[in-house]
């Protein structure tokens, strides 16, 4: 394990090789979607619908028996928001064809919405053609390059995001805090909350979780966190 400042403190000239980091590009996304909120080209509580066309088709699941094997859905109600999808609950399978497990904002699960808030910065023009677009997903990188994002949040967003969004980053979201908490500490639990004590409760904010208590010997209160393969963890505060 490597503490944040040594990666930072490492410099550029020190060969890190690129590796891939799958379910901890959420930081990333949300940055850049956040991003999109400091220039005023979108606001956290607009409809993401009005630009995400393909988001915008999606029905909602209605609870009703499969006909032919096809789920039967709903016009969905409510509309989806930037602040929603960074908090991963308006959740599909395959993001683009299935439709959403439950009304946004009624619920919460693990996730597309974390990608869907990814395809955002693609609407408008922005100066680079990655060769794979994968949001939330997976990223390829460096360690020390993910330290720095990393340590610009702790210092106030530095050149990456201005200190308003920063803060916003590091405060409660979610809403629907039993669906979070019976997720993180049911099944989901060796993969999202490995280090969460089964006594206490987590909010999640728009880059990850957040815990709203001191976790004695391991996490203080207000921590951000979150964890990916291959065995990543890392927290904020």
């Amino acid at each position: 394990m490597d503490s944040l400042s040594n990666l930072l403190n490492r410099g550029t000239n020190t060969t890190c090789p690129d590796y891939v980091a799958p379910y901890i590009a959420g930081v990333v996304v949300g940055r850049s979607a956040l991003q999109m909120v400091e220039k005023g080209l979108i606001g956290l509580d607009d409809d993401v619908t009005e630009i995400l066309l393909d988001l915008a088709s999606l029905e909602v699941l209605d609870g009703g028996e499969p006909i032919d094997g096809i789920p039967t859905t709903k016009p969905r109600k409510t509309k989806i928001t930037l602040r929603l999808n960074t908090t991963l609950d308006s959740t599909q399978i395959s993001m683009k064809k299935c439709p959403l497990a439950f009304e946004p904002g009624s619920s919460w699960s693990y996730g597309a919405g974390i990608d869907w808030a990814g395809e955002l910065p693609q609407a408008f023009p922005v100066p680079l053609e990655p060769e794979r677009e994968i949001a939330g997903h997976e990223i390829w990188g460096t360690m020390s390059n993910y330290a720095k994002l990393l340590g610009a949040l702790l210092d106030g967003g530095s050149l990456v995001l201005g200190q308003e969004l920063v803060d916003e980053i590091f405060t409660p979201q979610e809403t629907n805090t039993n669906a979070l908490n019976s997720t993180i500490q049911g099944p989901y639990k060796p993969a999202l909350g490995p280090l969460i004590p089964a006594s206490e409760t987590v909010h999640h904010g728009l880059a990850g979780l957040i815990n709203v208590s001191d976790f004695p010997g391991r996490r203080k209160s207000g921590t951000l966190q979150w964890s990916g393969m291959p065995n990543l963890f890392w927290g904020l505060i």
